[in-house]
């Protein structure tokens, strides 16, 4: 048996998202989507705004990091299409998507 130790995660900010409704159960949609992120709430998100924080994290390496962005704002954007995500926007981190189809990742395989 082979164990595997990970010394250490590098979680970064790669986007920041709105909903209306912040009830909507973003780990499901993202778990549907195979996604490797965390959500967090946003604290400086303006007044009646609902923002939350997406990190993906970049230990396995950029060309992976950028596919699991791509496949994380892909499947939130997916899911807001399907009436699931009430509001959904990216407010900042859209050259994510841009970004994986440039390195090859917007078919689900990286490289």
């Amino acid at each position: 048996m082979t164990t595997v130790l990970k010394l250490h995660d590098d979680w970064r900010h790669i986007a920041t998202i709105e909903l209306i409704d912040a009830s909507m159960e973003l780990e499901q949609v993202l778990a549907s989507g195979q996604s490797r992120c965390r959500i967090s709430p946003n604290s400086h998100a303006p007044s009646g705004r609902s923002w939350f924080d997406v990190r993906i994290d970049f230990s396995p390496g950029g060309r992976e990091a950028a596919h699991a962005a791509f496949t994380a704002l892909s499947a939130m954007q997916k899911a807001a299409d399907r009436g699931m995500l009430h509001g959904y926007r990216i407010v900042n981190g859209r050259h994510w998507l841009e970004l994986a189809g440039v390195l090859g990742c917007e078919d689900g395989v990286a490289g």
